[in-house]
């Protein structure tokens, strides 16, 4: 058996991999934390029936990342930069 599992196994875990499984649930934490944040910042990234336009910016809630589907013609749309009146839509499907 591989050492690193053998010390699990019996409870020993050495300072080493402490420091491992720390930094990996830290890690973990923050993603987590990251997109629950950004579920939660706009709510409404539902379906549309237009594609969006630069005014569809920060100050209406939405931020790099978000996704914007028009139904109407079945295109898909994410913000690479949400600037007052300047916001910028990318087209993914």
């Amino acid at each position: 058996m591989p050492k690193r599992i053998k010390e699990r196994v019996n409870g020993q875990v050495n300072v080493q991999n402490q420091e491992e499984l720390r930094r990996a649930l830290v890690t973990l934490a923050e993603r987590i934390n990251f997109l629950s944040a950004l579920a939660a910042k706009h709510p409404d990234d539902a379906a549309k029936s237009s594609a969006p336009t630069s005014a569809d910016d920060a100050s209406q809630g939405y931020y790099v990342g978000c996704l914007w589907v028009d139904e109407s013609t079945d295109t898909a749309y994410i913000c690479v930069d949400d600037t007052l009146s300047s916001a910028v839509w990318k087209q993914i499907t």
